[in-house]
């Protein structure tokens, strides 16, 4: 979604972060809407596991209807888009050999592996914990759905706040309510109260969305919105990494530990990048 983001710089130079937070909304909203539709499709009468043949039956269907919805959403957007014409190129231009090796970059890269580390794994492993408490589908299927809704305003509301108050506080903001509500979660699952385990995922999701979307936000900043492109492709790998390790480490530590634990590893991994926001030098 870089495409759409750069070409969205050269139409509201100064509101970087509002950009990047209405592509982001697609892109969760579209989780959101997909997810509902895929259980539709694959479970319409939300039975419990061990799934029938009927259920496992429908996924191949499942997997063709959600690709064609994929296909004409995509081609219909990659129509529209358009960098504004005759935008002036910015004049900030950095190298991304420098940019990645700068202090900044690699600040930014290890708060960014730490804090998607939790959010990622807590919005992967939430349907495995929850089956420990709750044996309900359909609600298992619309807290993702709306998990997926809250990463998506999340992803608004977190880089809106950037472009007026800078890229430091909103982030710190994001990483004390996530290391909190994840230390939380567990307790509140305990209750049994779907409620509480509802609202504890989508406060998950809603962190999450703040750190997928203040990212870019922050490359846009500090390197320019010409290169800023290429280097939040280095930049990115950095959630590839938390969503591989954050989440197989968690998933062999569960059986050896149990949940909390793994949970409040989780919250300190939050508390982490807080030590490291000073060296990322924009405000």
């Amino acid at each position: 979604y870089t495409a759409p983001m750069s070409a969205g710089w050269t139409w509201f130079p100064r509101r970087k972060g509002l950009v990047n937070g209405l592509v982001l909304l697609g892109f969760g909203t579209g989780g959101f809407i997909c997810n509902i539709l895929g259980s539709k499709i694959v479970n319409p009468d939300s039975l419990a596991p061990p799934f029938p043949p009927s259920v496992t039956e429908s996924f191949p269907k499942m997997l063709r209807t959600l690709a064609t919805c994929y296909a004409g959403a995509t081609l219909l957007g990659g129509s529209l888009l358009r960098p504004k014409p005759g935008a002036t190129k910015a004049a900030k231009v950095t190298g991304v050999r420098k940019a990645v090796t700068s202090p900044t970059f690699l600040a930014l890269y290890a708060i960014i592996a730490m804090t998607a580390s939790a959010g990622l794994t807590s919005a992967s492993i939430y349907k495995l914990f929850a089956a420990t408490t709750f044996d309900d589908d359909a609600f298992l299927a619309y807290t993702g759905a709306l998990g997926a809704l809250s990463n998506g305003f999340g992803r608004l509301l977190w880089a809106t706040a950037v472009d007026f108050v800078g890229f430091k506080t909103p982030f710190a903001a994001m990483l004390l309510i996530q290391a909190v509500n994840t230390a939380l979660t567990p307790a509140m699952a305990r209750t049994a109260k779907p409620l509480l385990f509802l609202l504890a995922t989508c406060l998950s999701f809603f962190c999450l969305g703040g750190a997928f979307s203040m990212a870019p936000t922050c490359c846009a900043i500090a390197f320019g919105p010409n290169s800023a492109p290429k280097i939040y492709g280095y930049l990115f790998s950095a959630f590839a990494l938390a969503s591989l390790g954050g989440v197989q480490l968690a998933k062999r530590l569960v059986p050896i530990f149990g949940w909390t634990p793994v949970y409040q590893i989780l919250a300190v991994a939050s508390l982490i990048p807080l030590a490291l926001l000073p060296y990322v030098s924009v405000r």
